[in-house]
């Protein structure tokens, strides 16, 4: 507990960004929202704690599609925790839905140096097959599934790209 208030607030702020959080899984999209924004204006938080809070209204708001209050919020985050993994997964996800492929990839390389995740490696290896660089696309796909192994579409993407690269037996496994 010591640990978890150092690292993001107080205890009644964290609570807030626990509860949002759980909202959040629970698609209850506007609860997460409002406790989310409750931790955020508490005062409570330390910087990591609050571009976190920032990166939950952000997810919030961009599943209820008010988009320009998702980029906000994950510009801010990453204002005030540039290491935040969560945000710069979001901010390449907008970029790639706005066509920026450049930005995209960047935003999930840098995500990854931080932190690995099995989105940023999914999202990048996107980019990568797309680009038809076609080996650094399966690393990718493959390190996701290492990371996640339970979402479909890295499996769905790392067919692909054997197909691709004519290994038919390969993209059918």
């Amino acid at each position: 507990v010591a640990a978890t208030v150092r690292e993001y607030g107080t205890p009644g702020s964290v609570r807030l960004l626990s509860v949002a959080i759980n909202n959040l899984r629970r698609q209850n999209y506007g609860s997460a929202i409002q406790a989310a924004t409750g931790a955020i204006e508490s005062g409570g938080l330390t910087p990591r704690g609050k571009s976190l809070g920032y990166s939950i209204r952000a997810t919030a708001y961009g599943l209820t599609r008010r988009r320009a209050l998702a980029r906000a919020d994950i510009a801010e985050a990453l204002r005030v925790d540039p290491r935040n993994v969560m945000a710069l997964n979001a901010r390449a996800s907008e970029a790639m839905l706005a066509g920026n492929l450049t930005a995209a990839e960047r935003d999930y390389s840098r995500s990854i140096s931080i932190r690995p995740t099995g989105r940023a490696h999914f999202g990048r290896a996107f980019i990568r097959f797309i680009h038809r660089q076609y080996e650094p696309a399966l690393a990718d796909a493959t390190q996701s599934i290492a990371i996640e192994p339970r979402p479909a579409g890295a499996y769905a993407l790392r067919g692909l790209i054997e197909h691709a690269m004519g290994r038919r037996a390969a993209a059918r496994r």
